[in-house]
């Protein structure tokens, strides 16, 4: 005859399986009010809904109304080096964006930095930042100062590189330029509807010289 469970056994086990069927309603509600329809409830829990759902959680789309991107969306930065000698370069426009694409293409287990940070830091700075290009409440101070050190940190990689290739010590990047490119992703064959939109050809917005702050630069680096 096969033996019971003990009683403290049979707690254990109940108490795990009414934690994890709480766990599953939590994760269902929550993500339930995240791609609903703007509603009482979810404006009531938004706090909660954005502290679970982002960013690991994050998706493109709602409920009842899908909205995927319709264009291509690809960051680009140069920067104004001041090099050891005492002179000026510009560096040429890098595509970012392809950049984080090659990390994570064929990655099994991308990371959230090159998955999220360039392309969060863009579409914050351009959903939030009007007028000519620049910010002037805090908010868009903040914003500006986040992208600013985002590509800052990432062109200093390349102007290492180059230092360190030319046997050049002493170049230091003073200011960068941040610019979008955007290209609309062209309807089917099938949809007449959207013809206009095929063949239009891809723009840019391109930001102002953003000096480099020294809170910009990561301690203990060189450029």
């Amino acid at each position: 005859m096969r033996a019971s469970l003990s009683r403290p056994a049979r707690a254990v086990l109940g108490l795990a399986g009414c934690a994890l069927l709480l766990a599953a309603g939590g994760h269902l509600a929550l993500t339930f009010l995240a791609v609903a329809p703007r509603n009482a409830a979810s404006s009531k829990a938004a706090d909660a809904v954005n502290d679970y759902i982002y960013p690991e959680l994050e998706q493109n789309w709602q409920l009842f109304a899908p909205n995927p991107l319709a264009r291509n969306e690809t960051v680009w930065a140069r920067a104004t080096v001041r090099t050891g000698a005492g002179d000026f370069r510009t560096t040429p426009w890098r595509d970012l964006t392809a950049e984080d694409v090659a990390a994570i293409r064929g990655n099994p287990f991308p990371g959230h930095l090159d998955q999220n940070q360039l392309r969060r830091a863009w579409d914050a700075y351009g959903q939030s930042v009007s007028g000519p290009e620049r910010g002037k409440d805090a908010h868009g101070v903040l914003l500006t100062t986040y992208l600013r050190r985002v590509v800052l940190q990432r062109l200093q990689q390349h102007v290492q590189a180059d230092a360190d290739a030319a046997d050049a010590a002493g170049d230091r990047i003073i200011r960068v330029q941040v610019r979008g490119r955007f290209a609309l992703i062209g309807p089917p064959a099938w949809d007449t509807a959207r013809a206009s939109e095929r063949g239009v050809k891809p723009w840019f917005r391109t930001m102002p010289w953003w000096d480099v702050e020294p809170g910009d630069r990561i301690p203990g680096s060189r450029p």
